[in-house]
């Protein structure tokens, strides 16, 4: 019992240590995708990457805290209330950063490291947003978010195609 114990807290160490470092990198990204009104680009950002390769790592090995503490960050970071352009750009970014963790999450998180209800709550954000995509942020209303749209959407079907390698 006192062994799980240990575990159990080296564990959170671990995602505490790494949710560090994504923080503010994922922060940056963010608002660089905001700064640049819709001509969001994928800047290669070496140290984002070597977060989400550390991320990937800790995917093998204790999935659970990991996979709750991303779901905890999107809460957290996702806006509330106005719906405006602005709004709905920091929401695609969110997304987008949140996508992109659990796409390396999703390819090394063994099948039997995550709950059904995890497995099933992943499973449903990748087809929210494929089928409700342009109800949440219509093209025609915001004609400047088709691009970071097109992101997301592209994040999501790796994603769909990540999780489909385990389910």
């Amino acid at each position: 019992m006192r062994d799980k114990m240990k575990a159990g807290s080296a564990a959170k160490l671990i995602v505490d240590a790494l949710l560090q470092r994504f923080l503010p990198l994922a922060r940056r990204r963010i608002e660089t995708a905001q700064a640049q009104d819709g001509q969001y680009l994928r800047p290669s950002d070496p140290a984002y990457e070597q977060v989400l390769d550390s991320l990937a790592m800790v995917a093998r090995h204790t999935p659970v805290p990991l996979l709750e503490a991303l779901l905890r960050w999107r809460e957290s970071e996702s806006p509330k209330g106005a719906n405006d352009a602005s709004t709905f750009q920091r929401k695609l970014a969110v997304e987008c950063i949140f996508c992109s963790a659990c796409i390396r999450f999703a390819e090394c998180c063994p099948q039997e490291g995550l709950t059904e209800k995890l497995w099933s709550g992943l499973e449903n954000f990748v087809f929210d947003w494929l089928i409700n995509a342009d109800r949440v942020v219509s093209q025609v209303e915001y004609p400047s978010l088709v691009d970071l749209r097109g992101l997301l959407l592209d994040l999501v079907a790796q994603l769909l195609g990540a999780l489909s390698r385990i389910r």
